[in-house]
């Protein structure tokens, strides 16, 4: 096969590699921005649950995934073909005319070839000695500057995210989950027995975020919250008195429960 032919094809290996790596990079790029965003609620409007971070990151990785799978499938199905890249190259260099994309077709048919087809084909090979092919079939949407600018905007925001508040609040939700218990809160006595008309203390050790816990109670068939008095050691305390039957309960923080 002519130099050219063989020029196109790595070409066109090249812009595949090319597409899915800005691919994965505009992905990586927009769930790192929403992540700062959703860090940003969190930090500057109103601090958000342990819980609803990871959800919220789990649900932007499925989007993500999605969108992975979804773009192979669209850069695969609207891949450029040799003559469409040779067009391309046509465009660039109009002295070309149509002889690219012609002899292109005919190497693709296969032999044999007649001796128009074979003086065409050699008429190209000499034509595109001094073309850089690498330039020449690549689309303006994919300018290299432009590339370089969003592969490193993408892994900046993407290092942001290791920073923010909404990422440490899922990865401690995950561990918690994995371990089997809350690591954020520490609450005394939890469920325990105490003699009827007794007084019971409940402390709540907040060991991250807000120390604003709250506890909440059934009374009279309705829930009810109460802030908890922090202690010198900013330890939530709340006293029930004169317990006279079951009482439930449970304390939470801005971003625990």
């Amino acid at each position: 096969m002519p130099e050219f032919y063989h020029q196109l094809q790595l070409q066109r290996k090249l812009l595949l590699v090319l597409t899915l790596v800005l691919t994965v990079f505009s992905l990586l790029g927009a769930f790192s921005l929403a992540v700062l965003v959703g860090s940003g609620l969190d930090v500057y409007v109103a601090p958000w649950q342990e819980r609803t971070a990871w959800l919220f990151f789990n649900i932007l990785m499925l989007l993500a995934g999605c969108g992975f799978v979804g773009g192979i499938l669209l850069i695969l199905r609207r891949r450029p073909t040799l003559a469409m890249l040779a067009r391309l190259v046509e465009r660039r260099h109009p002295q070309l005319k149509e002889n690219l994309t012609t002899a292109v077709e005919v190497l693709e048919r296969g032999a044999p070839f007649n001796p128009l087809e074979e003086a065409l084909i050699r008429q190209v090979e000499r034509e595109t000695q001094t073309i850089v092919f690498r330039t020449a079939t690549l689309p303006r949407r994919l300018h290299p500057v432009g590339a370089i600018v969003l592969v490193i905007g993408a892994f900046l925001l993407f290092q942001a995210t290791q920073q923010s508040s909404l990422y440490s609040k899922a990865t401690y939700y995950q561990r918690d989950r994995m371990s089997g218990e809350g690591s954020g809160l520490t609450i005394e006595p939890g469920d325990a027995e105490a003699p009827r008309g007794s007084d019971l203390t409940i402390t709540a050790k907040v060991n991250r975020w807000e120390r604003d816990p709250r506890i909440f109670l059934r009374e009279d068939g309705h829930e009810v919250s109460y802030p908890m008095m922090l202690d010198d050691k900013g330890a939530g305390q709340f006293t029930l008195f004169d317990l006279q039957e079951d009482t439930t309960y449970r304390v939470e923080t801005s971003s625990l429960r």
